[in-house]
């Protein structure tokens, strides 16, 4: 499956500096950490308002977590190589400061979908252990 023409342009660098920086980075990342967060949390609160609390809702959250922290992710990673990619040719004080501004955000975005991947794991973990109890 191919990806879409945005993305192979986005991840090739072909986007021009601001709107890889502005829509993409800031803005595109900042929507998918809201729908990926907040997501996660809203279902494991749906999951307690229809009488399930503790495992049940911990692992709804766990298993949310664990599918859309990978997507998140990759939107991220995206997003981010293909502002430094845009960066790199566009060249100049704004290309390097895009670098050091993207480099900077990407190291933490990374640990922090590990952990919240990692997290949803040992829920459904849990939830999966106390089933088989």
């Amino acid at each position: 499956m191919a990806l879409p023409n945005w993305m192979q342009r986005l991840w090739r660098g072909e986007v021009p500096l601001w709107k890889a920086f502005w829509l993409y980075y800031l803005l595109g990342t900042t929507v998918v950490n809201v729908i990926a967060i907040y997501g996660a949390v809203l279902i494991g609160a749906a999951i307690e308002k229809l009488g399930y609390s503790g495992e049940p809702a911990d692992a709804a959250f766990g298993l949310t977590a664990i599918v859309l922290g990978p997507i998140a992710l990759s939107y991220i990673v995206l997003a981010d190589v293909g502002t430094i990619r845009s960066g790199s040719k566009q060249g100049g004080f704004l290309g390097v400061l895009a670098l050091i501004v993207v480099v900077l955000s990407l190291i933490p975005a990374v640990i922090k979908y590990a952990a919240i991947i990692l997290m949803g794991i040992a829920l459904v973990g849990q939830f999966m252990a106390s089933l088989l109890a």
